[in-house]
């Protein structure tokens, strides 16, 4: 396993290093390889958006939050008890979390609409890695039906005569 740190930002490892504050060599807490598995998980690339690296560093800070949870920092009193309290590195980790979360929540969203523009409509008819769509203009009529898009006349009912 190894650690590497470009305080430039480079990779996604770096830059989820540099949200969780893991920049230490001598001491990091988790691996490049670690951090690499949850990049890959949140769909964190170099060039991608900025809510997929929050989230890399959210699943990064739960980890360390889960690891540090058994350890707990001991003292002892004046009057000769002892005192636990949950580590620093388990405080520090879990505010991470909290602040990923908030980042993540306001992270913008863009709801995509396929099919709105021509272009948009050719690209995605000429994607060989399409699923085919379920329903289609010519779903619905069976051989030996009419088209209804041929026939003439009311849909209405006939009216009725008026005998001579």
């Amino acid at each position: 396993m190894s650690f590497s740190y470009d305080p430039t930002g480079a990779t996604p490892t770096d830059r989820v290093r540099m949200l969780l504050g893991d920049t230490d060599g001598s001491a990091p807490d988790l691996q490049n390889e670690e951090i690499g598995f949850y990049c890959t998980l949140a769909g964190a690339t170099a060039d991608g958006p900025m809510g997929a690296l929050f989230r890399a560093a959210l699943l990064s800070a739960t980890a360390l939050v889960g690891r540090y949870a058994s350890v707990v920092d001991f003292t002892a009193t004046t009057h000769g008890t002892p005192n636990f309290k949950v580590g620093d590195r388990y405080t520090h980790y879990q505010s991470i979390v909290g602040s990923m979360q908030n980042l993540i929540a306001r992270s913008p969203l863009v709801p995509y609409a396929g099919g709105i523009s021509l272009a948009d409509k050719q690209q995605q008819t000429t994607d060989t890695d399409r699923t085919p769509p379920f329903f289609t203009r010519t779903s619905g009529t069976y051989p030996g039906t009419a088209d209804p898009s041929t026939t003439t006349g009311s849909l209405s009912p006939p009216q009725a005569t008026t005998p001579i």
